[in-house]
């Protein structure tokens, strides 16, 4: 077996209950996911990926060691669809589909319901955390339990540019 990295080790020795990974491709996100369910004895696990990555993550946590009867993988869209029973821990690939800004979207708005109802362990993982603007980062941070005032956050992060009658 391949050892882990530096990263993922230090990531290990701290545990936390929520997270967010944000690595670049090819960085272990995976891997330390899979050693993070491991680690914590989860029984019960929702992994909520894009459709094109849902036969990596069924290959990958056997490749790693997590049984197939801890684990259910299931695609960004039928998570948005169909809600779902309580899980121990939820891990999100490609995450930053879920912030968008102010909880705007369907899929934002589901993932932040099912923390809501069931306080699961949380593992967000993304190798691009801004796509527009800051606020995916506020809604990651949001998502992970920050509270972060609104207007203090709209203050340090965003300048107003007025463009005719327009506010950018």
């Amino acid at each position: 077996m391949n050892p882990l990295y530096n990263h993922q080790v230090k990531f290990l020795a701290r545990n936390p209950r929520k997270a967010l990974l944000a690595h670049a491709t090819g960085t272990g996100k995976t891997r330390t996911a899979c050693e993070w369910i491991k680690q914590n004895n989860f029984r019960n696990v929702l992994i909520v990926a894009p459709k094109g990555l849902l036969k990596n993550w069924a290959r990958e946590t056997a490749l790693w060691g997590v049984p197939i009867n801890f684990r259910t993988i299931i695609s960004k869209e039928t998570f948005k669809l169909r809600p779902q029973k309580e899980h121990d821990a939820l891990i999100t690939d490609e995450a930053d589909f879920f912030f968008s800004p102010r909880f705007k979207s369907a899929l934002s708005k589901s993932l932040r319901n099912y923390i809501k109802n069931y306080n699961p362990a949380l593992l967000l993982l993304t190798a691009t955390v801004y796509r527009s603007s800051a606020w995916n980062v506020y809604t990651a941070a949001t998502l992970l339990g920050h509270q972060w005032d609104y207007k203090d956050f709209e203050y340090a992060f965003f300048n107003q540019v007025h463009m005719g009658f327009r506010i950018v």
